[in-house]
């Protein structure tokens, strides 16, 4: 499976109370103008992700309801069909045009048709899950998707993986999550809330080097080998 925050075309510096995590401007589509620029970058990334999926998958995309158009286009392009559209509803509201915004979306794609993974079987033994959710956090509520459409041990891919959100739910849940960034300063916060979750070291591939010794080293390559 995958799920996965692209960026919205919205310059981060003019939204307010964006959470604990402070993140940069995309170096994808921060900005940019809506419409045409932003389906193409949607339907690049999505694209690859269904490439580098199993049939029938089932993959998430957080979306805001300024950018619904996009992605559905984008999804109608890639995917064989849009599953389900789940509203997360949340304990505070945030800004927003003419009322302020308490709830973010989350389109469920499938990656072509077919018998995709369904650990709740709704329908089928009368369970009550339904399409609003109103978890106290993003991690938890990423942990019970995977949990939905995955098993222990699954890879869950996130093209868009920030400050590694989707690591930490695939650690609490037993899945392995594989995800790309383009901003290092990103992939650098990602490793690091990893390592405080979990108190592990976490160690550059192919190697022993440690995370913070390979910082260590180029902090001090970047000045001239300066103490």
């Amino acid at each position: 499976m995958s799920i996965t925050a692209p960026p919205r075309n919205t310059p981060i510096s003019s939204i307010q109370g964006q959470g604990q995590i402070e993140q940069r401007e995309s170096a994808d589509a921060s900005g940019e103008p809506s419409g045409g620029p932003s389906i193409r970058l949607l339907v690049d990334a999505l694209a690859l992700a269904a490439r580098h999926s199993a049939a029938s998958s089932i993959h998430f995309v957080f979306m805001d309801w300024g950018h619904l158009r996009e992605i559905l286009a984008a999804g109608d392009e890639v995917y064989g069909e849009l599953k389900d559209l789940i509203v997360w509803v949340k304990s505070e509201a945030g800004q927003g045009l003419l009322y302020r915004s308490q709830h973010e979306l989350l389109l469920v794609f499938e990656n072509s048709a077919g018998a995709h993974q369904n650990t709740f079987d709704l329908g089928q033994h009368r369970q009550t899950r339904s399409n609003v959710w109103s978890h106290a956090d993003v991690v938890a509520l990423i942990a019970d998707a995977m949990r939905d459409c995955s098993r222990r041990s699954d890879i869950v891919l996130d093209p868009f993986i920030g400050s590694g959100t989707t690591i930490l739910a695939a650690e609490r849940s037993g899945r392995r999550c594989y995800g790309v960034d383009l901003d290092p300063l990103n992939v650098d916060a990602a490793v690091r809330r990893w390592q405080v979750l979990t108190r592990r070291d976490a160690v550059l591939a192919g190697t022993t080097t440690t995370f913070d010794e390979v910082t260590a080293a180029r902090s001090t390559t970047k000045h001239g080998g300066r103490k």
